[in-house]
C-alpha cells in the first residue's frame, strides 16, 4: 500500500487537517496573504531541495535532530507570524 503524499508542512501534525477552512468565502486579510505566499514558498523550495521530507517526516521520530530542528522552526514561524500579525517592524525572524 503506498502511502499518501503530505501536501505540505502544515499537514504534517495532522494528516486530516486543511491548510485553510473550506467555509473562507470573504477576501483575504493581507496577513492571510502573506501567510499563503510564504506557504507556497517554502513548498516550491522544499519540492526542489527536499522532496522527500514531504513522505519522509523524520521529524516525528524520537531522539532524532529533524525533531528538534522541526520544533525550532516551528517556533520561529510562531514568532514571525505573531509579527507578521501584530505588524512589528523589526521583529520578524
Amino acid at each position: 500500500m503506498k502511502k499518501a503524499r503530505n501536501a505540505g508542512a502544515g499537514i504534517a501534525v495532522n494528516g486530516a487537517m486543511e491548510t485553510r477552512p473550506s467555509d473562507t468565502a470573504a477576501e483575504p486579510t493581507s496577513a492571510e496573504s502573506a501567510i499563503d505566499r510564504r506557504i507556497e514558498g517554502m513548498r516550491e523550495w522544499l519540492e526542489e531541495n527536499a522532496p522527500g521530507c514531504f513522505d519522509e517526516q523524520l521529524h516525528t521520530v524520537e531522539n532524532t535532530s529533524e525533531r528538534v530542528y522541526w520544533h525550532y522552526g516551528y517556533m520561529v514561524a510562531l514568532r514571525d507570524l505573531r509579527a507578521l500579525l501584530f505588524e512589528r517592524d523589526g521583529a520578524a525572524n
